[in-house]
């Protein structure tokens, strides 16, 4: 794909190979979006949550709970043993073990007030131009 598009946003993997092998080999640019976001704003990049809509939270407050939880232990387990994680997914990855593993200890899995405000920013610029509101209302649950 790199080869192939004039540019490209990519995530995981693919951004991953982009980074360390496949941007030096063919001579392409590569750009990290949480660096520049926090050059341009100041604050983390967050791409990624899970979401509940309120609706369904007061429909399923003891399943959503669970559910929250579960995705907290199983973050908790994956960081306490990443060393572990990293080795199985060297097994299929085109990655070694060490670099997984840096690459698993540089993600930022917490969601706090400066993840919020990140949030909030990032709708206020985009928003308008998307269709979306600018103004975004989030929750938290705690655990």
């Amino acid at each position: 794909m790199m080869r192939e598009a004039d540019a490209a946003v990519l995530i995981g993997d693919a951004a991953l190979r982009a980074n360390l092998s496949e941007g030096p080999k063919f001579g392409l640019e590569v750009h990290d979006l949480g660096a520049m976001w926090k050059k341009w704003t100041g604050l983390p990049f967050v791409f990624a949550v899970w979401a509940a809509r309120r609706d369904y939270l007061e429909r399923e407050p003891v399943v959503t709970r669970k559910v929250h939880e579960a995705f907290l232990s199983s973050r908790d387990l994956s960081l306490d043993e990443v060393g572990k994680v990293a080795e199985q997914a060297a097994r299929w990855e085109a990655f070694d073990q060490a670099v997984l593993e840096r690459y698993f200890t540089t993600l930022d899995f917490r969601f706090g007030a400066a993840q919020l405000k990140a949030v909030a920013e990032f709708a206020r610029r985009v928003g308008p131009t998307t269709g979306f509101s600018a103004d975004v209302n989030v929750d938290l649950l705690t655990p």
